[in-house]
């Protein structure tokens, strides 16, 4: 039996939707939820990659179980503020901030310890 997977998109073009809704299911807007065999699954997700590739706006994330350390793996598309970064095979989320916005300090909010 194959492992859950769990696939939030944007923009989902209609024929993609349709087959999604097919293997999975939809239990928000655009968080589908399924166990599709690997090849399955496989086939969905480039489906995916090629509706998005060229196109600016949509994103989506795939995450599926896999035999390495953390037990799942985080495939993404698209341009978003929450990138996937590998950390020596562990991946990790990382946000980007907006142009213009400075990172959040938390040392910034202390009061000044010289009084």
């Amino acid at each position: 039996m194959s492992g859950l997977c769990v696939l939030s998109t944007s923009c989902v073009p209609p024929g993609i939707r349709g087959a999604l809704n097919q293997w999975m299911i939809e239990v928000l807007p655009g968080i589908f939820v399924g166990r599709p065999s690997r090849r399955v699954r496989d086939h969905l997700w480039v489906s995916l990659v090629d509706a998005f590739e060229g196109e600016d706006g949509p994103y989506a994330a795939l995450i599926h179980q896999s035999d390495c350390e953390q037990g799942y793996r985080i495939e993404k598309v698209g341009d978003h503020r929450y990138a996937v970064t590998d950390f020596d095979g562990l991946q990790l989320i990382t946000v980007r901030h907006r142009s213009g916005e400075a990172p959040f300090d938390p040392l910034e909010e202390l009061p000044d310890p010289s009084w």
